[in-house]
C-alpha cells in the first residue's frame, strides 16, 4: 500500500472514530496501543476525563483508548488554536467532521475528482501544532495508528470548505 494510500485509510478511519455512532461490538486490535496515552490525557482532563470516557466507552467505539486519546489530543489543539473559546473551537471541529463526512465525502464515494480532492485539502487542512508537548503527543498517536505522517489534527472546516470548492469547480 502506498504512503498516501495508507495515510489516506488511517485518517479516514480517524475521522469515522470521531464521529462514528455506529455501535461497536469487538475492540480494534490496535487499541491496547493507546492505553498509555489514555493514561496521560486522563490525568491532563481530571475529573472531565470521566466525560470524555463516556463517550468513548466499549460500546459507542471499538478503540475507546484511541478514541480518548484523539479526542483530548483535539481539546488541546482547539486551545492552542482558539485560547480561552477552545471548546467553542473543539466542537466547530466536530461538527464540521461530520458535515463533511456525510455531505461531501460518503455521497462523493464515486465522483470522480474525489481522489485528487484527496490529495489537495488533506494538506490544506492539516495543522501542524506548535508546543513541542503537543508534538511528541501528537507523535505517540501517529505511531500507534502504524502511520508516518505530519500535521495529524484535521481542521476540519477547512477540509469541507476545499472539498466544496473541489468538487464544484473541479479544482482547489
Amino acid at each position: 500500500m502506498s504512503k498516501r494510500r495508507k495515510m489516506r485509510s488511517i485518517i479516514l478511519a480517524y475521522s469515522i472514530l470521531l464521529i462514528s455512532s455506529v455501535v461497536a461490538e469487538e475492540m480494534d486490535e490496535r487499541d491496547p496501543l493507546f492505553k498509555p496515552l489514555m493514561e496521560k490525557a486522563c490525568l491532563e482532563l481530571g475529573e472531565s476525563c470521566a466525560k470524555y470516557k463516556l463517550e468513548c466507552s466499549k460500546g459507542n467505539t471499538a478503540m475507546p483508548n484511541a478514541c480518548l486519546s484523539v479526542k483530548y489530543f483535539n481539546l488541546k489543539v482547539a486551545k492552542e488554536k482558539c485560547g480561552d473559546k477552545y471548546l467553542t473551537c473543539y466542537k466547530e471541529n466536530n461538527d464540521f467532521a461530520a458535515k463533511w463526512m456525510h455531505e461531501l465525502n460518503i455521497p462523493n464515494m464515486k465522483h470522480p475528482k474525489r481522489e485528487e480532492a484527496f490529495e489537495v485539502c488533506w494538506s490544506e487542512a492539516g495543522y501542524a501544532v506548535k508546543s513541542e508537548k503537543l508534538k511528541e503527543f501528537e507523535k505517540l498517536i501517529v505511531d500507534a495508528f502504524g502511520n508516518q505522517t505530519s500535521n495529524f489534527f484535521t481542521d476540519y472546516k477547512l477540509l469541507y470548505n476545499c472539498f466544496e470548492r473541489y468538487y464544484d469547480s473541479g479544482e482547489a
